[in-house]
């Protein structure tokens, strides 16, 4: 009999039908499903176009004064009222690629995207 904790490749040769071979397949499959976790609603569901001041500042790996002080500058539009303000993600993502968007002005300015 081999040693089973000495390294190295064990050759085992196991005969099955097909209907065996399904089963196992079935039984496999069965277990997998009930280890996954329940998708929640928001897994497939699409980013939201608003993020927050904190989610932006994340996002930007900035501090959130940073974002405060981008929406006074006029990089970012800030919607809502000034307790639960949003962002367009849109401008966000922009001004993280370094996108120079003409400002509401047309003067020019980073992150905004044409209206």
């Amino acid at each position: 009999m081999p040693d089973l904790a000495a390294p190295g490749p064990l050759t085992i040769a196991v005969t099955l039908s097909t209907d065996q071979v399904e089963a196992i397949a079935r039984r496999a499959a069965e277990l997998l499903r009930a280890d996954a976790p329940a998708p929640s609603a928001g897994d497939d569901a699409a980013p939201s176009p608003l993020m927050t001041p904190a989610e932006a500042a994340a996002f930007l790996r900035r501090p959130r004064q940073y974002v405060y002080d981008s929406i006074l500058k006029g990089r970012f539009t800030a919607k809502g009222t000034r307790a639960r303000r949003l962002l367009l993600r849109a401008e966000v993502e922009a001004h993280a690629d370094g996108v120079d968007y003409p400002s509401r002005d047309g003067v020019g300015g980073r992150g905004r995207v044409p209206a």
